[in-house]
């Protein structure tokens, strides 16, 4: 069963106009090429992605999934 992503802690006030977005870093276990998403539903860090590397087109794995504060788009 996945864990559930927590929301922050409150270390950082969020600011006017910003907001929390939760990515997902996904990785090459060949190459080495990595690439940056938005979260999914479901995301488990070191499982398969369940596409293939767009450089090499070997297995790609979940290596990361952390949250950032950005700026809302008008």
């Amino acid at each position: 069963m996945a864990m559930p992503i927590l929301p922050s802690i409150g270390i950082e006030k969020l600011k006017k106009g910003e907001a929390e977005v939760t990515f997902t870093v996904l990785g090459c276990t060949s190459c080495d090429d990595e690439t940056t998403r938005e979260y999914k539903e479901g995301d488990i860090v070191f499982e398969d992605d369940g596409e293939p590397c767009k450089k090499c087109g070997k297995k790609v794995v979940i290596k990361q999934i952390y949250v950032d504060i950005v700026k809302k788009q008008k």
